[in-house]
């Protein structure tokens, strides 16, 4: 496997925990600075799906590089 084959994966990985983390930081400034603890909780529940969502797509991807092998 080539540098050039994972290097997408782990940008869109990275991506995502960067989205994850600027969520986490975003809902404790709603709950705690804003004071709207419904939405602070709302949008701390994005990170999981965020996250789910990048495994899904790296799992996707070495699913087809197996696929490709065989």
């Amino acid at each position: 496997m080539s540098q050039q084959d994972t290097q997408p994966t782990e940008k869109a990985s990275t991506a995502a925990v960067g989205a994850a983390a600027v969520s986490v930081l975003y809902s404790w400034y709603i709950f705690f600075i804003q004071g709207d603890h419904q939405r602070g909780v709302f949008v701390g529940l994005w990170p999981p799906t965020i996250l789910a969502f990048a495994s899904y797509l790296q799992q996707t991807d070495m699913v087809e590089q197996v696929q490709q092998e065989t």
